[in-house]
């Protein structure tokens, strides 16, 4: 998984998360179906809070979760859940119909990351 600023003036969105999955052959689950959403919250219990996005199938492995970027609102909301909540969801559903969700937590490390890019984002924001 990866988070970017969007470089892309074509493209309607503040941000881009890609997210990219290797499955073995004989993954029992088929294939990915769909990333329904990414949710980010504080603690891993929580139901956590939908970042505002639009997200897309590429391949079989392979999605992207576009930030909306229609209002500045919004694009300050989603840049405060990624910069205040710890805990990130992540929805999956599979071709054989069945449901998974991929809990991540950022831990010191990533927090120090998310601190120092999204910095980085604010002085260089979307236009």
């Amino acid at each position: 998984m990866s988070i970017k600023l969007n470089g892309d003036q074509t493209l309607p969105v503040s941000h881009l998360i890609d997210i990219n999955f290797s499955l073995p052959d004989d993954f029992e689950g088929g294939e990915i179906d769909q990333v329904t959403e990414v949710k980010m919250k504080n603690t891993e219990e929580q139901p956590g809070d939908r970042l505002v996005a639009i997200s897309a199938k590429i391949d079989t492995t392979f999605f992207v979760v576009g930030l909306e970027n229609d209002d500045q609102d919004v694009v300050a909301t989603n840049l405060q859940l990624l910069s205040r909540r710890n805990w990130i969801d992540i929805p999956i559903s599979y071709s054989n119909g069945r449901k998974a969700l991929i809990t991540l937590e950022k831990g010191a490390s990533g927090v120090a990351i998310f601190d120092k890019v999204l910095a980085a984002w604010e002085r260089s924001p979307v236009q």
